[in-house]
């Protein structure tokens, strides 16, 4: 039965989905590996920029996730 499951098996079951979300978060938004050199002007390295930073927010997101879920479960333990 659902309603016969303790809190602390609640607590650490959100913060292992946290935990999941954050890493899902960090795999889609690191930017792949690119060898390759070319030459941009000003007008595509402003975009660059922008998908960049908004990618680089993402991973840091992801990552305050994963920290959050891993304490949560953490902290599950003495509940």
């Amino acid at each position: 039965m659902v309603f016969n499951i303790e809190t602390s098996v609640w607590i650490n079951s959100i913060g292992l989905l946290i935990d999941i979300a954050g890493a899902l978060l960090i795999y889609k938004n690191t930017p792949k590996v690119n060898f390759d050199s070319f030459y941009y002007d000003e007008e595509v390295h402003a975009k660059m920029r922008v998908t960049a930073k908004k990618m680089n927010d993402r991973v840091r997101l992801g990552t305050l996730l994963l920290f959050s879920g891993f304490i949560i479960q953490l902290l599950s333990n003495w509940l």
